[in-house]
């Protein structure tokens, strides 16, 4: 349960830092670059929640709330992106 628990904080400080970085960079490239990263992050916590609701760590109910919010930050994700991709 420690590993996971760890492996879900890293994968959420790494979701935000790359959000983070991404807007701090002017060369819209890069900032596409990061925003990827951070989907990439999301994608592997969304995972690891799956895991730990099949391992009994997270109730239904918990589960259901917790990733709902994390298919609204992908939606974000992808909005960034594409807007991003505009100014290219």
């Amino acid at each position: 349960m420690f590993e996971l628990t760890s492996q879900m904080r890293r994968c959420v400080v790494s979701i935000t830092s790359n959000i983070a970085e991404g807007f701090g960079i002017k060369s819209y490239k890069e900032k596409i670059n990061f925003f990827f990263i951070s989907k990439g992050s999301l994608v592997e916590l969304q995972n690891q929640l799956i895991i730990s609701k099949d391992i009994g760590f997270l109730d239904e109910n918990k589960f259901n709330i917790i990733y709902n919010q994390s298919v609204e930050v992908y939606k974000i994700l992808n909005n960034l992106i594409t807007k991003s991709r505009t100014k290219l």
